[in-house]
């Protein structure tokens, strides 16, 4: 058996040394990488570890914060519903009243108009009447002026033809008073002297009738 053994070589001895020389290097090497390793992984889980517990305390508060934020959303909307529910009962209540009001005032409305038609009716049938009294007494105006017109023109003929007698014995007068101064002059004759006439007396005006004017009647309230 010794025979078949195949024979190790100095050679040999010395690779395989290296070999392990260099495995036991990299063995080291690999440990302290890998003690680094977990050195490092230790620190990233503990600051994972850190953010997560903070990430849990933001969720714990935000939860409160809406816990805080639903019971806000429900008191407001208990208020909501609460201040929906007075406005549509004063809506309501205005709307009746305004009803109400617009009723009144729509037959307050048509009362005026019915007021105001017959007092319109009312006041035509006075004005009419008014306007047939104007013309009547317009008609007895202008009667009366006319009748006082034509007594003035006989008046002033009357007065007239006075006026012109009283002149012609002005004349005669002067003439006789001339006369009587000539004969005065004259002493053997002493003339006789000549009668005075007598004056006509002056009819007095015939005074003018005027018109009645009638009452205007006055519109019915």
């Amino acid at each position: 058996m010794s025979e078949n053994t195949p024979a190790v070589t100095p050679k040999k001895k010395l690779t395989l040394v290296l070999l392990l020389c260099i495995a036991l290097v990299v063995a080291v090497v690999l440990a302290v990488v890998g003690f680094a390793g977990k050195n490092a992984a230790d620190q990233q889980n503990a600051d994972l570890t850190a953010k997560i517990t903070e990430f849990e305390t933001q969720i714990v508060d935000a939860t409160a914060l809406l816990s805080a934020s639903d019971e806000a959303i429900a008191t407001t909307k208990t208020e909501l519903e609460t201040v929906k529910a007075d406005g549509a009962k004063a809506l309501e209540s205005l709307q009746g009243e305004f009803d109400t009001y617009k009723a009144t005032a729509e037959a307050a409305l048509a009362a005026a108009l019915k007021d105001a038609e017959d007092y319109k009716v009312k006041a035509e049938a006075v004005l009419a009447a008014a306007l047939k009294d104007a013309d009547d007494y317009k008609v007895q105006a202008e009667a009366a002026l006319k009748s006082a017109q034509d007594d003035a023109a006989k008046v002033e003929a009357e007065l007239t033809a006075q006026v012109e007698a009283l002149t012609a014995q002005v004349a005669e007068l002067e003439a006789a008073a001339k006369a009587l101064t000539m004969t005065a002059e004259e002493p053997e004759a002493t003339p006789t002297p000549t009668p005075t006439p007598t004056p006509t007396p002056t009819p007095k005006p015939t005074p003018t009738p005027k018109p009645t004017p009638k009452p205007t009647a006055a519109p019915a309230a």
